[in-house]
């Protein structure tokens, strides 16, 4: 006599159930910071990148039968693009931000300004401030 196999439990179901329910709560949230990241950085590098959620559940059953079920989250957000130097190495083994070839310019102090305060009245015309 054969035996009939109880079919598989739907794996979102599964996940909705985990820590009664902050599972599912938290890969919703997880997931939506995750595509802003994305859309903000694609924005931003005018490039597609990419990034990813990891859902991992561990699962432990004891000879009775009794299962447990943890899960943890691992979200990689794109990466930022981020400016860059050019320096050159000294003889001595060390970072120069002037190229050794090149002359020193004098650097010569802007004069500085006197700076006001501007009020203006309801047409947007200035008027005299103390």
């Amino acid at each position: 006599m054969k035996t009939q196999r109880e079919a598989p439990e739907a794996f979102s179901e599964v996940v909705r159930r985990v820590a009664d329910g902050e599972c599912e709560v938290n890969c919703s949230r997880e997931l939506q910071r995750l595509l802003l990241a994305l859309r903000n950085q694609a924005t931003a590098q005018m490039k597609e990148v990419s990034g990813s959620l990891t859902l991992k559940l561990s699962v432990a059953c004891d000879p009775h039968g009794l299962l447990s079920i943890a899960y943890t989250l691992e979200r990689k957000d794109p990466k930022k693009q981020t400016s860059r130097s050019v320096c050159w190495v000294t003889k001595g083994g060390n970072l120069s931000f002037d190229m050794p070839r090149q002359e020193k310019l004098p650097l010569i102090e802007p004069p500085r300004q006197q700076f006001r305060d501007v009020v203006y009245d309801e047409s947007g015309d200035e008027v005299e401030s103390n």
